[in-house]
């Protein structure tokens, strides 16, 4: 076998593993994009629960009001009840959502240095 053929076989090879590298490196890219529109979005649910549970703590101190708003204070709590529930859930799907941006981006980055090292492999290989 000539260097030429080698190099050429070598060079095809490099070529093959490139286009897989360069895939995983989009998809844990449009992974990382992803995971982070969906963690905003439960970051900006989780203040609109916050908010809300202010007010209802505001409604609940009210409790100079009449008897007949009695069963609507205990509504009130109820609702905080279920809000704080909800913000427990909110806490823990943020943290599992935080962990596996984390690992996207660290499959990009494995991605990257893999392109990287392909792509210094093909510089290496030389005739010569």
């Amino acid at each position: 076998m000539t260097c030429a053929a080698a190099q050429a076989g070598v060079l095809g090879w490099l070529a093959g593993e490139t286009g897989g590298v360069n895939a995983r490196r989009r998809d844990a890219a449009a992974a990382v994009e992803q995971l982070e529109w969906v963690l905003g979005r439960l970051r900006a649910q989780r203040s609109d629960w916050e908010d809300c549970l202010r007010h209802l703590s505001w409604a609940e101190e009210v409790r100079w009001v009449s008897d007949a708003a009695r069963g609507y204070l205990r509504q009130v709590a109820d609702m905080k009840a279920r809000g704080s529930r909800v913000l427990d859930l909110v806490a823990e799907a943020e943290a599992s959502l935080s962990a596996a941006v984390e690992q996207a981006r660290a499959a990009e980055a494995e991605a990257i240095a893999e392109q990287q090292a392909l792509q210094w492999a093909g510089k290496a290989v030389a005739c010569g």
